[in-house]
Protein backbone atom coordinates (compact mmCIF):
# COMPACT_ATOMS: atom_id res chain seq x y z
CA UNK A 1 0.00 0.00 0.00
CA UNK A 2 1.41 3.15 -1.17
CA UNK A 3 1.95 5.86 1.85
CA UNK A 4 -0.84 7.74 0.89
CA UNK A 5 -3.01 5.16 1.61
CA UNK A 6 -1.72 3.95 4.24
CA UNK A 7 -2.02 7.09 5.75
CA UNK A 8 -5.57 6.92 4.81
CA UNK A 9 -6.12 3.28 6.28
CA UNK A 10 -4.84 4.33 9.49
CA UNK A 11 -7.06 7.41 9.85
CA UNK A 12 -10.14 5.39 8.90
CA UNK A 13 -9.00 3.03 11.91
CA UNK A 14 -8.79 5.73 14.34
CA UNK A 15 -11.57 7.40 12.77
CA UNK A 16 -13.88 4.14 13.11
CA UNK A 17 -13.18 4.21 17.00
CA UNK A 18 -13.88 7.74 17.60
CA UNK A 19 -17.02 8.17 15.74
CA UNK A 20 -18.40 4.44 17.51
CA UNK A 21 -17.27 6.39 20.42
CA UNK A 22 -19.56 9.16 19.59
CA UNK A 23 -22.36 7.80 18.40
CA UNK A 24 -22.91 5.74 21.33
CA UNK A 25 -21.72 8.80 24.02
CA UNK A 26 -18.49 7.94 25.09
CA UNK A 27 -16.05 10.77 25.79
CA UNK A 28 -12.54 10.56 24.50
CA UNK A 29 -9.29 12.71 24.97
CA UNK A 30 -8.01 12.85 21.34
CA UNK A 31 -7.38 11.07 18.52
CA UNK A 32 -3.72 11.20 15.80
CA UNK A 33 -2.42 9.72 13.27
CA UNK A 34 0.41 8.73 14.97
CA UNK A 35 3.58 7.74 12.65
CA UNK A 36 1.08 7.41 9.83
CA UNK A 37 2.04 4.50 8.88
CA UNK A 38 1.68 1.50 11.03
CA UNK A 39 -0.36 3.02 13.72
CA UNK A 40 -2.01 5.83 15.27
CA UNK A 41 -4.20 6.36 18.80
CA UNK A 42 -7.61 7.02 20.12
CA UNK A 43 -7.67 7.94 23.92
CA UNK A 44 -10.84 7.09 25.58
CA UNK A 45 -11.98 9.63 28.72
CA UNK A 46 -11.12 7.39 31.73
CA UNK A 47 -14.03 5.35 33.14
CA UNK A 48 -15.75 6.44 35.67
CA UNK A 49 -18.28 4.68 38.48
CA UNK A 50 -19.38 0.76 38.05
CA UNK A 51 -18.95 -1.11 35.13
CA UNK A 52 -22.25 -2.00 33.85
CA UNK A 53 -23.35 -4.43 31.16
CA UNK A 54 -24.24 -1.37 28.85
CA UNK A 55 -20.71 0.69 29.30
CA UNK A 56 -18.56 -2.55 28.96
CA UNK A 57 -20.37 -3.29 25.50
CA UNK A 58 -20.09 0.21 24.18
CA UNK A 59 -16.56 -0.15 25.42
CA UNK A 60 -15.77 -2.83 23.16
CA UNK A 61 -17.38 -1.75 20.52
CA UNK A 62 -15.41 0.94 20.34
CA UNK A 63 -12.35 -0.73 20.33
CA UNK A 64 -12.96 -3.28 17.75
CA UNK A 65 -14.47 -0.28 15.44
CA UNK A 66 -11.49 0.49 14.28
CA UNK A 67 -9.88 -2.45 12.95
CA UNK A 68 -13.04 -3.95 11.72
CA UNK A 69 -13.53 -0.20 9.50
CA UNK A 70 -9.93 -0.52 8.69
CA UNK A 71 -11.23 -3.85 6.55
CA UNK A 72 -14.17 -2.88 5.17
CA UNK A 73 -12.60 0.30 3.57
CA UNK A 74 -9.36 -1.93 3.17
CA UNK A 75 -11.53 -4.06 0.91
CA UNK A 76 -13.04 -1.60 -1.15
CA UNK A 77 -10.44 0.89 -1.99
CA UNK A 78 -8.64 0.26 -4.76
CA UNK A 79 -5.29 -1.34 -5.14
CA UNK A 80 -5.54 -1.40 -0.98
CA UNK A 81 -4.62 -5.15 0.72
CA UNK A 82 -8.10 -6.79 2.10
CA UNK A 83 -7.66 -6.78 5.44
CA UNK A 84 -6.24 -10.47 7.63
CA UNK A 85 -9.83 -12.78 7.50
CA UNK A 86 -9.26 -14.55 11.12
CA UNK A 87 -10.66 -11.53 13.26
CA UNK A 88 -12.21 -13.89 15.85
CA UNK A 89 -9.13 -15.80 16.46
CA UNK A 90 -6.73 -12.24 16.39
CA UNK A 91 -9.32 -11.22 19.75
CA UNK A 92 -9.50 -14.43 21.26
CA UNK A 93 -6.10 -14.96 20.84
CA UNK A 94 -5.34 -11.17 22.03
CA UNK A 95 -2.81 -10.39 19.18
CA UNK A 96 -2.87 -6.89 18.13
CA UNK A 97 -3.06 -3.71 20.52
CA UNK A 98 -6.86 -3.14 20.55
CA UNK A 99 -7.89 -6.67 20.25
CA UNK A 100 -5.57 -7.55 23.07
CA UNK A 101 -7.56 -4.98 25.02
CA UNK A 102 -10.79 -6.14 23.71
CA UNK A 103 -9.82 -9.61 25.40
CA UNK A 104 -9.13 -8.41 28.40
CA UNK A 105 -12.57 -6.56 28.75
CA UNK A 106 -14.08 -10.07 27.65
CA UNK A 107 -12.14 -11.92 30.35
CA UNK A 108 -13.33 -9.06 33.18
CA UNK A 109 -17.19 -8.80 31.64
CA UNK A 110 -17.06 -12.66 31.77
CA UNK A 111 -15.34 -13.63 35.06
CA UNK A 112 -13.09 -14.96 32.86
CA UNK A 113 -14.64 -18.00 31.55
CA UNK A 114 -13.19 -18.40 28.18
CA UNK A 115 -16.14 -19.61 25.84
CA UNK A 116 -18.22 -16.87 27.59
CA UNK A 117 -15.21 -14.44 26.22
CA UNK A 118 -15.40 -16.08 22.98
CA UNK A 119 -19.45 -15.85 22.47
CA UNK A 120 -19.42 -12.09 24.13
CA UNK A 121 -16.76 -10.87 21.71
CA UNK A 122 -18.45 -12.38 19.18
CA UNK A 123 -21.68 -10.34 20.12
CA UNK A 124 -19.98 -7.29 20.18
CA UNK A 125 -18.24 -8.29 16.41
CA UNK A 126 -21.95 -8.17 15.39
CA UNK A 127 -23.03 -4.72 16.76
CA UNK A 128 -19.92 -3.74 14.97
CA UNK A 129 -20.78 -5.52 12.00
CA UNK A 130 -24.05 -3.55 12.08
CA UNK A 131 -22.07 -0.23 12.10
CA UNK A 132 -19.53 -0.66 9.18
CA UNK A 133 -21.89 -3.44 7.05
CA UNK A 134 -19.62 -6.15 7.02
CA UNK A 135 -21.25 -9.20 6.08
CA UNK A 136 -24.81 -7.87 5.64
CA UNK A 137 -23.78 -7.12 2.01
CA UNK A 138 -24.61 -3.53 1.91
CA UNK A 139 -22.72 -0.24 2.92
CA UNK A 140 -23.72 -0.06 6.62
CA UNK A 141 -24.79 2.49 8.37
CA UNK A 142 -24.40 5.32 6.27
CA UNK A 143 -24.11 7.82 8.95
CA UNK A 144 -21.21 5.73 10.42
CA UNK A 145 -19.41 5.81 7.19
CA UNK A 146 -20.34 9.67 6.40
CA UNK A 147 -18.62 10.92 9.64
CA UNK A 148 -15.86 8.45 9.71
CA UNK A 149 -14.86 9.75 6.39
CA UNK A 150 -15.07 13.50 7.33
CA UNK A 151 -13.24 12.91 10.43
CA UNK A 152 -10.55 10.73 8.33
CA UNK A 153 -10.19 13.51 6.73
CA UNK A 154 -9.62 15.69 9.28
CA UNK A 155 -7.19 13.96 10.99
CA UNK A 156 -5.38 13.47 7.77
CA UNK A 157 -4.80 17.74 7.44
CA UNK A 158 -4.66 18.16 11.43
CA UNK A 159 -2.21 14.78 12.31
CA UNK A 160 -4.33 14.98 15.80
CA UNK A 161 -7.43 16.55 17.35
CA UNK A 162 -8.41 17.08 20.57
CA UNK A 163 -11.86 15.66 21.79
CA UNK A 164 -13.45 18.78 21.69
CA UNK A 165 -11.85 19.01 17.78
CA UNK A 166 -12.55 16.01 17.02
CA UNK A 167 -16.45 16.31 18.65
CA UNK A 168 -17.10 19.44 16.19
CA UNK A 169 -15.93 17.78 13.12
CA UNK A 170 -18.34 14.93 13.74
CA UNK A 171 -21.09 17.48 14.73
CA UNK A 172 -20.63 19.48 11.58
CA UNK A 173 -20.62 16.50 9.01
CA UNK A 174 -23.53 14.73 11.18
Amino acid sequence: MTAYSRKRAVAVHEAGHTVTAYLHGCKFKSVSLGDGRRHGSFAPAPARGCFTPEVLERRGMVLLAGSEAERVWCARAPGAPGAPADWLERATAGRGRDLQSARVLAEYACAGDVSLCKSWLGHIRGQVLGLTGRGSGDCGDERFWQLTSALADALRSSWILRGKEATRVLDRAA
